[in-house]
């Protein structure tokens, strides 16, 4: 897990929060309300909410902890609770604890709440007396509260065969399959193409990709080359040849 996911925990009562058992690790409460744009900055974090985001006013609470993750660019803030439903997208902003130095890394915003997690690419807010234009400040949109940090995430996604390798014979296959998967758990683009023509896969609404043979995939001699891209845009590709 990336961070502490759990820096705030909610009970919920009469359809109320209960948060007096909690106080001690609240930094900050604030109202929001229904109809207006609500803002809230501190400690070089930034939300903002339109004005048709909340359904109700809620006591809006923020909190902020170091992270553990070697590859984190900013401390853990964790924003109310993912408990209360947000009606639209709302845009986060972090303020780096530093410049990055090395270009080619590609920072994320990862959100968590319990078992889920939630990846954006952080767009970056360029800054003119940098003479590379990066600037300190990251933003992106989430549909829902929890717990936000930046990270680097320079590691492309593992592309796993399963029932075909590289010069395979598969004549007596029904389908190709290759399992995907990444270190932040999510894949934003799959790209498969036979012999230079876009093949469609389906996903089973896991992590693996599957096409069933039909005929799109005649007898021969083939060559099927897969490309998977992450949040980051981190880019893996793998090429296979095979028989049909």
């Amino acid at each position: 897990a990336y961070g502490n996911s759990s820096i705030l925990q909610f009970d919920v009562k009469r359809g109320q929060l209960n948060e007096n058992r909690y106080k001690q690790d609240i930094s900050f409460q604030q109202k929001f309300y229904p109809g207006f744009v609500n803002i809230f900055e501190r400690d070089g974090f930034q939300i903002t909410l339109g004005e048709k985001d909340l359904y109700d006013t809620i006591n809006f609470i923020y909190a902020k902890k170091p992270s553990i993750t070697p590859q984190a660019q900013s401390p853990v803030y964790t924003v109310h609770t993912a408990l209360v439903p947000v009606h639209g997208y709302f845009t986060i902003r972090f303020k780096a604890d530093r410049i990055l130095q090395n270009f080619d890394d590609k920072i994320v915003i990862l959100r968590t709440w319990g078992s889920k997690t939630d990846v954006v690419k952080a767009e970056n807010e360029s800054r003119p007396d940098d003479p590379f234009g990066r600037g300190e400040w990251y933003s992106g949109k989430f549909r829902d509260f929890g717990n936000f940090q930046l990270l680097v995430d320079n590691t492309p996604p593992v592309i796993s065969p399963i029932g075909i390798s590289d010069n395979a014979n598969l004549s007596r296959s029904s389908k190709i399959i290759f399992a995907v998967t990444d270190n932040m758990k999510e894949i934003k683009n799959f790209i498969a193409r036979l012999d230079g023509k876009w093949l469609r896969f389906t996903n089973d609404k896991g992590r693996n990709f599957i096409y069933n043979f039909d005929e799109k995939c005649p007898n021969g001699n083939h060559e099927l080359k897969v490309s998977a891209e992450d949040e980051a845009g981190n880019v893996t590709t793998r090429t296979f040849h095979f028989v049909r």
